[in-house]
């Protein structure tokens, strides 16, 4: 080849890079809040980057991150209605950021609990931003973690049974459930690094390979539009419509808005068959879990949010309920008998609950916020802050009063 053709393919090469340089990072990478909800999961680790709580694709110093599972990832019935509204707010870390004024982060792993949500998956959704070049999360100014009473002492129960490293002989000793939290945190770094490579850089060009893809299995294995989200509960979500039969059909009821309105059940509500041994145990692991989020967020104020389950945010109509527990294993889980649990039952399980989770939250040096009241204080003046379709997680009232619980507790000095 002559010289003079080498020289015009080097400059064809060095002005397609520069070009694509100056689209990957004037073009894609400012304005990833544009990119739909329903596609966010296209976008890799950058995913939490395009969360339209915020000015600009990177928060400003000083955030609020909010770390948790489900409910900081904002299922419910909000998200199925507006989910293909392109990328709006659904759910409290959006309205508070609106109430604020603050940038808000929101870190949620749907199925999580704490001491993996905060080791393992938040050191590794960090590690992963952080990997991009000229992609570096500023310090935060405060971090909420969720602790959900519903399910995350069942979860972690579940974990300290099955899943422990062989060395964890004894899961009660601090030093062994520090050193397990130490290795949840090291795997979700290695996976950071596994999942990485330097063409990775390249976002916008591996965001569009997975948009190939997505639309080939989508148009060509599944036959559904070409870009329906591939997350089956968005997916569910297109073509929302209110869905009440599990109220209807349940004569059970709670007052709630005013009025005496009926109750989903049976529905499973682990938290209330754990022995104060257990919910112990638990806060243990979720104590050495806070201190690992410390050190992640050095210089942060660092909260809890205690998040009541369901049926502890109403005022039930009757004496009891019936609830089931869920039987979990290393592989699955079955839930378990109809068990009717009494109003006064409910509170003590509640308030042991809280308890334990207060003084582990103050250990660690640690805020903490109950959310209950203010709950209850909203579902009675309001009604409903859960459901119809999914009364397992709030709604767009409910979202609204936990916002604004959260936005009241960050404002004090």
């Amino acid at each position: 080849m002559k010289k003079g053709s080498l020289i015009n393919w080097g400059l064809a090469v060095v002005s397609t890079l520069v070009s694509y340089v100056v689209l990957e990072t004037l073009a894609w990478r400012p304005h990833l809040q544009l990119v739909p909800l329903s596609l966010h999961q296209q976008l890799g680790f950058l995913d939490v980057l395009a969360q339209p709580s915020k000015a600009a694709t990177l928060p400003k110093p000083g955030y609020v991150a909010i770390i948790g599972d489900s409910y900081a990832e904002g299922l419910g019935d909000w998200m199925m209605r507006v989910v293909y509204d392109g990328n709006p707010d659904f759910h409290a870390g959006h309205l508070l950021h609106r109430l604020s004024g603050r940038d808000v982060l929101s870190f949620g792993f749907r199925g999580g609990y704490p001491s993996f949500t905060y080791g393992f998956d938040t050191t590794s959704a960090m590690g992963g931003i952080n990997r991009y070049a000229g992609l570096t999360l500023p310090p935060a100014g405060d971090v909420v973690a969720y602790f959900y009473e519903g399910n995350d002492v069942n979860d972690q129960m579940t974990a300290i049974r099955f899943w422990m490293p062989t060395w964890a002989d004894h899961p009660e000793d601090p030093g062994q459930a520090r050193r397990y939290i130490d290795s949840l945190a090291a795997d979700g770094a290695g996976r950071a690094r596994r999942r990485w490579h330097p063409l990775a850089n390249a976002h916008a060009a591996d965001t569009a390979g997975h948009l190939v893809k997505l639309a080939y299995k989508n148009t060509v294995r599944q036959g559904v539009g070409v870009f329906a989200a591939e997350d089956p509960q968005y997916r569910r979500a297109a073509a929302y419509v209110e869905d009440w039969s599990r109220y209807t059909s349940s004569r059970y009821a709670v007052n709630a808005g005013g009025r005496t309105l009926p109750y989903p059940s049976p529905t499973v509500e682990p938290f209330v068959f754990h022995s104060p041994h257990e919910i112990e145990l638990a806060g243990l692991y979720f104590e050495e879990s806070l201190r690992h989020l410390k050190a992640v967020f050095p210089g942060a104020r660092l909260w809890v949010a205690y998040l009541p389950s369901p049926v502890n945010v109403y005022d039930l109509a009757q004496a009891d309920i019936p609830l089931q527990d869920r039987i979990r294993n290393a592989t699955g889980e079955t839930p378990g008998p109809v068990t009717l649990v009494s109003k006064e039952s409910l509170a003590r399980v509640s308030d042991q609950t809280s308890a334990v989770i207060r003084r582990r939250t103050e250990a660690a040096g640690a805020r903490f916020i109950d959310t209950r009241p203010g709950l209850r204080a909203a579902a009675w003046q309001y009604g409903y802050l859960h459901g119809p379709n999914d009364p397992g997680h709030l709604n767009r009232a409910g979202y609204t009063a936990l916002a604004d619980i959260l936005h009241r507790a960050l404002a004090a000095p």
